[in-house]
């Protein structure tokens, strides 16, 4: 700052600038120097006019929010009216695989950063959120876009634009906050695909309301129409579709998860889905939400269609239990009811008889 003081003066031209100063006291302080030559009025040069302004405060305060901005964990960048990068935090420059300095006087709307929407679909410029909130003026909500900005895998990010005030108030550029979701939007979408590939829904429970939330893949394969009148969103009325003979058993299994959390919540149950068949399923979560008493309030999972496996067991039983020409109970059946017979009749004190009747030639019959 001294040598740009020293040109000025030897040129004598005015300069402006700012200075680290100390008091005699010892005390530091930043003032704001505003030197302009001084000339009679027949433009003799006479000297100098020196203004000094304490701005302290005001280096303090700029200093403090860039130390803040340094210490955000979210990328943070400040664009001019013409989309040009003024600052750029660490967090910024990282995400989007630069160095800050490499950043400054840059344009993110150039095409080379290949912006995508959530979908995939590559974003028209004057669709991107700083594009809007220059063209708008208005703040943008947070929306995902995926970016490549350097070789190399494609990074998700959640971005929000909000207008820069001018000194008049009026936006004089824009302020981008970007998070990166990479990690989260990959893990969400192998969650969706494994759960169009496979019967597994997640879902979340509102015990007070008796409202459960699954998902619009689920609640389709459960054959409820979303257009229809009655199915208007993806929710159902928890403790409606499940089978009277079954609620007894989920109770039970939900106060035991109430009384020891460190267990999780497991059920089979049967509901009826949107046809009026009875289907199993098998419920496993955990309470994600507990008043002042601890009693559970809210409730979050995942549930499997186990009605394939169900009614497979129920036929493997029949198939172990009866005879296949006639239906009737087999051999190994009249054993287990046999013994259970004899067991009973010790406990009790009854006697019985067993009748055996032979029928010749049962097999032609």
């Amino acid at each position: 700052a001294r040598d740009e003081l020293r040109r000025a003066i030897a040129a004598r031209c005015g300069v402006r600038t700012r200075l680290l100063n100390r008091s005699k006291t010892g005390r530091r302080y930043w003032i704001e120097i505003d030197i302009a030559p001084l000339t009679d009025g027949g433009g003799r040069f006479l000297g100098f006019v020196a203004v000094q302004t304490d701005v302290t405060s005001l280096v303090t305060q700029h200093q403090q929010a860039r130390t803040l901005l340094e210490a955000l964990p979210v990328g943070v960048l400040v664009q001019d009216r013409d989309g040009l990068i003024v600052q750029a935090n660490r967090a910024a420059a990282s995400i989007l695989g630069r160095v800050p300095d490499e950043l400054i006087g840059q344009e993110t709307r150039v095409a080379n950063w290949h912006t995508v929407d959530a979908a995939g679909h590559p974003l028209p410029d004057d669709e991107r959120p700083v594009s809007r909130v220059l063209r708008t003026g208005k703040p943008v909500p947070p929306m995902t876009l995926g970016i490549r900005p350097a070789p190399g895998r494609q990074r998700w990010l959640r971005v929000s634009c909000v207008p820069r005030p001018g000194a008049d108030g009026r936006p004089d550029g824009a302020i981008t906050c970007i998070v990166d979701q990479t990690d989260e939007h990959l893990q969400r979408r192998w969650l969706e695909m494994a759960f169009s590939a496979a019967p597994i829904s997640p879902w979340r429970w509102q015990l007070a309301e008796d409202v459960l939330d699954v998902s619009t893949g689920w609640f389709h394969r459960l054959g409820f129409n979303p257009d229809r009148p009655d199915s208007a969103s993806q929710r159902l009325t928890f403790w409606r579709v499940v089978h009277r003979d079954d609620v007894e058993m989920v109770r039970s299994a939900l106060v035991a998860h109430e009384a020891d959390g460190r267990s999780p919540y497991r059920a089979e149950f049967r509901v009826r889905d949107g046809h009026g068949r009875w289907r199993w399923m098998l419920s496993l979560g955990s309470a994600t939400e507990r008043d002042g008493a601890g009693r559970v309030l809210g409730m979050s999972g995942i549930v499997l269609d186990v009605d394939d496996r169900k009614r497979a067991e129920v036929e493997l039983q029949r198939a172990a239990t009866t005879d296949p020409l006639t239906g009737l109970p087999n051999r190994a059946l009249l054993s287990d009811r046999l013994a259970q017979a004899v067991r009973a009749a010790g406990r009790h004190g009854h006697f019985g008889a067993l009748l055996f009747i032979d029928l010749d030639h049962f097999k032609r019959i």
